[in-house]
This record gives structure tokens, sequence and C-alpha cells, in this order.
């Protein structure tokens, strides 16, 4: 039995019985050398892996490697969706070229959504987009809708702030028209209100795979994050944890 399957159970518990819901464990919860087994065990579980590509504003990976993403989709453990978290497309040729089963951009790096989602679904994945907190949705009210999904995003894309529980209404809203998902500090407390919603994707990190004991879920990565992308009000950004510090779930 792996580290994380107690919870992995709780969760599948709570989620997967529900018609048409479906979960995703965030591989950035989990520390690099790790982050094989942990898709594994949710691959093991039926559940989506998730992994954030977070470009940093000097060009670096900040989040989950591409070449990580690369050997858990060569791996054939489970169902992956990339998550693209960057300030522009430029990786995008690369990620689609992964093999991922769905490819997930920044709603606001996206020009013409019509033709991105083509370029995604010509390599074979789904074409989704992640609505930051502080971008409007109303381009992804065309009907019908252009993509194939929406991931609300309940956090600053990067942060590890709480969850802010208002912006499941925004999920509400886009979920009458198109799949709609969640991501960002999501606990089990904040579970029914978004099914309750109408989201059917729920993507969970630091409560599914990380260990409350050692995550400061207020602290931020300063080298990661667009300072003009955060939210003074929800985040402060005073509080930093510098990029390479390892977070190991007891074993």
């Amino acid at each position: 039995m792996t580290v994380w399957a107690e919870r992995i159970g709780r969760w599948t518990d709570e989620v997967t019985g529900r018609a048409g819901t479906e979960l995703a464990g965030s591989l950035y919860a989990v520390p690099e050398p790790d982050r094989l087994a942990a898709a594994a065990a949710l691959g093991e579980a039926g559940l989506w892996i998730h992994a954030d590509v977070i470009v940093g504003r000097d060009g670096g990976h900040r989040g989950v490697h591409p070449r990580t993403v690369g050997d858990v989709v060569a791996a054939g453990v489970g169902r992956v969706d990339v998550h693209l978290i960057a300030r522009d497309l430029t990786l995008l040729d690369e990620l689609i070229g992964l093999g991922a089963d769905r490819v997930t951009v920044p709603l606001e790096t996206v020009t013409d959504l019509a033709a991105t989602a083509a370029r995604i679904r010509a390599a074979g994945a789904a074409a989704w987009v992640a609505l930051a907190p502080d971008v409007p949705h109303d381009r992804l009210l065309a009907d019908p809708p252009v993509v194939d999904g929406v991931l609300t995003m309940l956090i600053t894309p990067g942060t590890r702030a709480p969850a802010r529980p208002e912006l499941v209404d925004r999920a509400g809203v886009l979920a009458r028209g198109l799949s709609c998902g969640v991501d960002g500090g999501l606990t089990p407390e904040l579970v029914p209100a978004c099914l309750a919603a109408g989201v059917s994707y729920l993507v969970v990190g630091r409560s599914l795979l990380g260990h409350p004991a050692t995550i400061d879920p207020t602290t931020i990565d300063p080298a990661m994050i667009d300072p003009a992308m955060i939210d003074p009000t929800m985040i402060d950004p005073t509080t930093t944890e510098p990029a390479t510090t390892e977070r190991r779930i007891p074993g």
C-alpha cells in the first residue's frame, strides 16, 4: 500500500460515487522524486493525473517538469491532464507532443480559442482552458462551446493559498454549458458546494497527496509568479518559500 492510498480511498469514496464526477490528483503537491510513484497510485485508483507545468519569470520550470509528464505518459499508468501555467504559449507544442489525454492552457494567453483548441485536438487530446480568478469568463459562454472544458481556479494559479469559496459560484455559471472543473486549495469541506454547482472534475493537491504538517498553504514562491497576478487581498506576498524547498511525505 502506498503512503497515499488511504487518502485516495477517502476522496474516491466521497467524489467518484457521484455520477459523471471525476477526481484528479495534482503531482505538484508531491516532491519530484516521488511523482512517478504518485502517478501510478492515482492511475491504479482510476483517478486522473494532473500535472502543473509552471514557467517562472526567469523561464525556468517551477512545477512538474515536462520531462516528468512525458515519463508518466510513457509509463501508461493512467489518464494525464497537463496544465500549463505561464505568461504565454511558448511551450504549447512541446506539451501537446507529450501525448497527454488533456491539455489545459491559461485563458488569458489565448488570442484565438478555436485555433488553439484545434491544435490540441489534432494531437488527440481534449482542449481545456484554465480560468484564473481575475480573468473575465465572457469568452467561454459561446454556444456551442469552442473548447472542451474549463478549469476554474479557486486560487491564483501557482500559489498555495486557501481556496476562495465564492469562486465556486462562477464555476456553476460555466457548468451550465461546458464541462467544468475546479482546482486550487480544494478541501473535502468545499466538495458539496462544487458538486451542487455542477462541477464534474475536481483537482486536489495538498489534501490528497501532500502532508499537512509540512505545507503552509499561505506560502508562495516569488520566483514562480508574476507579481501582477497576485491578489494582495488574498495572499501576504511577504511570506515566501524558496523554490527549491522539498516537501516530503513521511513513509
